[in-house]
């Protein structure tokens, strides 16, 4: 009987598919979907490094402490919307917290074609790199970084890119990577990607310091910097101890990446206080809509939060789109833009 089924079964298919053709079509089979493009994922053919297990294990004796001690803050910062609840535990792999997570999408954002994607924004930031930054920085796909490599171009990746991209802009307008001394705030910090490539790219930098309401964003910047020999000009500034770090400090850029989109309205105006009383004269915001600067409120609603940088004496220099090319950001599926604000009276 199951015999007769499948011979049935056959013929029925190849009678379809005879129709079908008649039409000028056929069937192919579909490949599977690529689950790197639906979620959280990390390349793990690279070994980690040695030790790095063992200090960035989940119990580790730091990370708790720095739960503990964010969890007593009295900050306007200090309570998390999106980046609470169990939003770490279900996207962030401690050991490859350089993978596709919540700190860098490199899979999602662009989703397929990812190959050729990168390839074209690799060419597009070459257009605009006067300092070789794409063959002056290296990326070697530690912790899970996804990476992409081009015959006669260095292998580059999605934290490469955008850091080379983010430093050209500023570098066009604020001078970053020709001025000794420049200090920066890096808000939202994260693990410290953006920290990471523009010490390496400017020598001359004055002090980095990064700073993140997220204790595991604190404790993965500690120790990444510290991995990558960043810790003799950049600071990692915990929650708990953030204002008695800044005190007597004075900055020339702030720098939010990504970050001010995913908090309440109460916690960018407590950046912003501590922002214009270190006097920055520039402030670098990126939003994650588009051109639209958006709060994520506690009730999951969205605000703009324009009128608090204004109200914190910051008016708007200019908007560039992250990429200039408009064929290049539908291509890439990316509608970023660069919002570079100036102290008013500078």
């Amino acid at each position: 009987m199951q015999q007769a089924s499948d011979s049935t079964l056959k013929r029925l298919k190849a009678s379809v598919r005879r129709l079908i053709r008649a039409s000028g079509y056929d069937v192919v089979p579909v490949a599977p979907r690529d689950p790197r493009y639906g979620g959280a994922s990390y390349d793990a053919s690279q070994q980690l490094p040695p030790g790095a297990a063992e200090a960035l294990r989940p119990d580790h004796p730091r990370l708790h402490e720095l739960r503990e001690a964010y969890a007593r803050v009295e900050l306007p910062m200090a309570r998390p919307t999106m980046w609470g609840g169990d939003y770490l535990k279900d996207e962030l792999e401690l050991t490859r917290f350089r993978g596709d997570n919540p700190y860098v999408w490199q899979f999602r954002n662009v989703g397929a074609f990812a190959q050729y994607k990168y390839y074209f924004y690799m060419r597009d930031v070459a257009q605009c790199d006067r300092h070789d930054l794409l063959h002056r920085l290296t990326e070697d796909g530690a912790f899970g970084c996804w990476t992409f490599a081009y015959p006669g171009w260095p292998v580059v990746s999605r934290d490469l890119l955008d850091s080379i991209n983010e430093l050209c802009f500023l570098d066009r307008h604020t001078g970053i990577l020709d001025r000794p001394g420049f200090t920066v705030l890096d808000v939202g910090a994260g693990y410290g990607r953006l920290a990471h490539r523009a010490l390496a790219a400017a020598p001359q930098l004055g002090r980095y310091l990064c700073a993140d309401a997220i204790p595991e964003s604190t404790f993965l910047c500690e120790y990444y910097l510290g991995f990558r020999n960043c810790l003799d000009r950049a600071e990692v500034l915990p929650l708990h101890q953030l204002d008695e770090r800044l005190r007597g400090r004075t900055i020339d850029l702030a720098v939010n990446i990504h970050s001010f989109s995913e908090m309440p309205t109460r916690a960018i105006d407590g950046w912003m206080q501590r922002i214009a009383s270190l006097g920055a004269e520039w402030l670098l915001v990126v939003p994650n809509d588009g051109e639209r600067l958006l709060t994520m409120e506690e009730d999951r609603s969205r605000t703009s939060f324009d009128a608090v940088i204004d109200a914190h004496g910051y008016t708007l220099e200019l908007k560039e789109p992250v990429f200039a090319d408009p064929t290049m950001r539908a291509f890439m599926g990316v509608t970023d833009h660069f919002f570079l604000y100036r102290r008013r009276g500078k």
